[in-house]
């Protein structure tokens, strides 16, 4: 058994009807058992968990006006929240949240405001001041040729990540098309990977050795295998998100198995349509020694628009952010992936587990 965090968009917004619970809990077992939720928060689109000490971070994606802030909160074995923490921070639109390995710092990128921030944990979970910020505005005004007219008209940071030996932050910015890799020690910028104009990155997920990072590219829907080495990114190997490309197709969410799948060789890309084809969850086997990749699976949804989710060797579950759902598949003997239950749950846009 095992606890599951939903966060979801509480707030009507452009792109979203907003009609989420704030933060859910599940109990999670070969069904979902809603426990309780947390609504005294706003948009919590993003969630990262430390299983060690029982603590869950959040974020509120507001813009300045509304002063978006960060949350630190305790939970039992059922998964009841107690807030330790309510800071808030000088952005717009926080999207991703991501902990150092030694659970002493919480990075936070901003889309809105095209920027990072790191901040300092107490052991007990509190979150602290604002020790750096790196501003990608001014990389995006020295930059004279943006390919989105929209999405990219300026630096978007969409997501950080810690390297796992804790010297390196990288930031993938959806508008600049880049990694940036910055120094821990002086947090000064030590590196940049560019991918080709109008990619528009927006998550990666390091292979279990921590040699190799998959990226997918939103506006182009995109995957990418890159090695890594000390900070630096090389490219290796890129493949449509689906055998055959389609029109208004924007991946979101890229992830491997929580259980370690076959040692990390199936990697999984959810697929959200805009049109008018089947929502769906790619499948593709990474193959580190001949540093490439390759297109296994294409999963049909029945849901609409699956932002998030979580699978490992016998289940994945989905979170429908637009049919307000979740849907909980199971692998059957013959490899088929059959929906086994559905429960309703309002807007949910990210999935993590303690699984």
């Amino acid at each position: 058994m095992s606890l599951l965090f939903v966060g979801s968009y509480t707030e009507k917004l452009p792109h979203i009807s907003g009609e989420g619970l704030g933060i859910s809990s599940y109990l999670w077992q070969e069904s979902l058992s809603l426990q309780s939720s947390f609504p005294e928060i706003r948009n919590p689109s993003y969630l990262c968990l430390d299983k060690e000490n029982q603590r869950l971070f959040a974020l509120e994606e507001c813009d300045f006006t509304q002063r978006p802030a960060l949350y630190s909160f305790s939970y039992d074995a059922k998964g009841t929240l107690k807030l330790l923490k309510r800071r808030e921070i000088a952005a717009s639109a926080p999207c991703h949240l991501s902990l150092s390995p030694d659970k002493s710092l919480l990075a936070v990128a901003n889309y809105g405001s095209g920027d990072a921030q790191l901040f300092a944990l107490s052991p007990q979970g509190h979150i602290g001041a604002c020790i750096a910020h790196f501003d990608h505005q001014a990389l995006s005004h020295a930059q004279l040729q943006f390919k989105h007219p929209i999405r990219q008209e300026a630096a978007h940071a969409h997501q950080v990540i810690f390297s796992s030996d804790g010297e390196y932050l990288f930031i993938i910015d959806l508008g600049l098309d880049a990694i940036l890799s910055y120094s821990l020690k002086d947090y000064q910028l030590v590196g940049r990977f560019d991918f080709p104009a109008g990619t528009g990155p927006r998550h990666g997920c390091f292979h279990p050795h921590e040699k190799h990072l998959m990226v997918v590219g939103e506006l182009d829907a995109s995957v990418h295998l890159l090695s890594y080495d000390a900070g630096q990114f090389k490219s290796l190997d890129r493949l449509a998100s689906l055998p055959r490309p389609m029109p208004d197709i924007y991946p979101a969410a890229i992830k491997f198995s929580v259980d370690g799948h076959v040692n990390g060789q199936k990697l999984y890309v959810s697929n959200r349509n805009l049109g008018k084809s089947v929502d769906s969850i790619s499948v593709f086997k990474v193959n580190p020694l001949k540093q490439s990749l390759e297109f296994c699976d294409n999963i049909p949804m029945q849901g609409k628009i699956p932002r998030d989710f979580v699978v490992t060797e016998e289940a994945l579950l989905v979170g429908f952010q637009d049919s307000h759902e979740l849907c909980l598949f199971k692998l059957d003997r013959e490899g088929n992936w059959i929906l086994k239950e559905r429960q309703v749950c309002g807007s949910p846009v990210c999935l993590v587990t303690t699984f």
